[in-house]
C-alpha cells in the first residue's frame, strides 16, 4: 500500500475524538462539528460500509421466512437479505446484472422549510450522503451501490415494518424519536434516518426522492458589490497573484504553501470538481464557513462568504504520524487554524 493509499484510508476509516474549543486561540471549532463530521462516509476502501447512525433493529420473526443454523438467522424479505446474530443484523441487496462500479444517477430528497445543509459526502464507488438540521428535526439521507450496501443493525428497542416507496421494495425501522427507511431501487440502495418526523412524512420525503444534478458548493449574492480584498497573512509570503474571469489568486509560502482565491458570490466556482469529497459546516470566529476535503486529490479547502466577497484557502493535506498512524484531526486543526488567521486578515484589512 503506498503513502496515499495508507492516507486515504486512514482518512476514510477514522473517527476521531472531539477537539476542545481553543477559547479564543487561532480558531474556535462548531460545538457540532466533529458530530458532524462523524456522519460523513468512512468505509470506501475495503467495498463495505457501515453507516454512522448506529440503527437499532429489533428482529421480528413472524414477520419474515427465517433459516436458523449454528446460532445465525438468515433473514429473508423481499429486496433484502440479512444475517442474523444475537446482537446484531447485516443486511445485503442483489445488485442487478450489469450494474456499474460507480453510481449512474445521484437522488435527493426535497427538504422541508427550516432545514440547513450540515455536512454532505461523495465517493463515486458508494453514492451520496446528506445531513440537514433545523428546528430541532434532523434527515440524514446516503445513497449506495447495491453491490456495497452492507449496514449492521443492532437488534435492541426497535421494531421494523416492510413497506414499499414507489413501488421498490422497503424496510422501516423505529427507535425512540427517531425513523430509519432504507428502499432498493436495483442498482443502488436508498436510506434516509431521521428524527423528529412522524412516519407519514417520512414516507412523503422519502417517495419525493429523484435523480438530481451533480452537487457544486454555491453562494447566493448578498447585494453588496464585490471589490478586491488585498491583504498580508503574517508568516506567509506572497509568491504570485493574478485575476481571471473575475477570480483574483494569490499564493502564498511559508510553513504550509496556501492558494486564496476571491471572487463575488456569483462567480464561485469550487477549486476542483465535487467528486470524492466531504464537506462539513464549521464555525471561525462566530462566522459559517466551510470545511471541504478532496479525498483522492489530498487536499483540503475551507471557503466562506462576508460582504459580498467569497473566500476561499486551499491546502495540501499533511497530517503528522502518531504512534505509526496518520492523525487527520491534528491536521484538520491545523487547517483551520491558518484559515482563521487568514480570515481575520481579510477582515481588518477591509472591515
Amino acid at each position: 500500500m503506498t503513502d496515499k493509499d495508507e492516507l486515504e484510508k486512514c482518512f476514510l476509516d477514522r473517527i476521531s475524538e472531539p477537539p476542545e474549543d481553543s477559547g479564543g486561540g487561532d480558531h474556535v471549532f462548531s460545538r457540532e462539528y466533529e458530530r458532524k463530521k462523524q456522519r460523513l462516509i468512512r468505509r470506501a476502501s475495503n467495498g463495505c460500509h457501515v453507516p454512522h447512525l448506529r440503527l437499532i433493529l429489533a428482529v421480528a420473526a413472524a414477520a419474515v421466512s427465517a433459516l436458523i443454523f449454528a446460532g445465525v438467522r438468515v433473514l429473508r424479505m423481499p429486496g433484502f437479505a440479512g444475517v442474523q446474530r444475537h446482537d446484531s443484523t447485516r443486511f445485503s441487496v442483489q445488485p442487478p446484472d450489469g450494474s456499474s462500479d460507480s453510481a449512474e444517477e445521484y437522488y435527493s430528497v426535497d427538504i422541508p422549510e427550516g432545514m440547513r445543509l450540515e455536512s454532505m459526502s461523495t465517493v463515486p464507488e458508494i453514492g451520496n450522503y446528506f445531513v440537514w438540521e433545523g428546528g430541532g428535526r434532523m434527515i440524514s439521507f446516503s445513497q449506495e451501490k447495491a453491490g456495497v450496501f452492507s449496514p449492521q443493525i443492532d437488534n435492541q428497542h426497535s421494531k421494523y415494518t416492510e413497506c414499499t416507496v414507489n413501488g421498490s421494495n422497503a424496510v422501516m425501522v423505529k427507535w425512540d424519536n427517531s425513523t430509519m427507511l432504507m428502499w432498493n431501487i436495483g442498482s443502488s440502495v436508498l436510506m434516509m434516518n431521521t428524527s423528529g418526523f412522524t412516519d407519514d412524512e417520512v414516507m412523503e420525503l422519502a417517495e419525493g426522492a429523484q435523480p438530481t444534478e451533480r452537487f457544486t458548493l454555491g453562494f447566493d449574492s448578498p447585494g453588496t458589490e464585490y471589490r478586491e480584498r488585498p491583504f498580508t497573512l503574517d508568516g506567509f509570503t506572497v509568491t504570485d497573484r493574478s485575476e481571471s474571469g473575475g477570480v483574483t489568486e494569490t499564493l502564498l509560502a511559508g510553513a504550509r504553501d496556501i492558494r486564496v482565491r476571491q471572487c463575488a458570490p456569483e462567480d464561485y466556482v469550487p477549486l476542483m470538481d465535487m467528486d470524492f469529497f466531504e464537506m462539513s459546516r464549521v464555525t471561525l470566529h462566530d462566522s459559517e464557513c466551510w470545511l471541504l476535503r478532496w479525498i483522492d486529490e489530498d487536499e483540503y479547502a475551507v471557503v466562506w462568504e462576508q460582504d459580498g466577497c467569497v473566500t476561499e484557502m486551499s491546502i495540501r493535506a499533511d497530517p503528522p504520524k502518531v504512534n505509526g498512524a496518520y492523525d487527520i484531526s491534528a491536521d484538520e486543526e491545523s487547517v483551520l487554524s491558518i484559515a482563521g488567521k487568514l480570515m481575520d486578515a481579510v477582515s481588518s484589512e477591509n472591515g
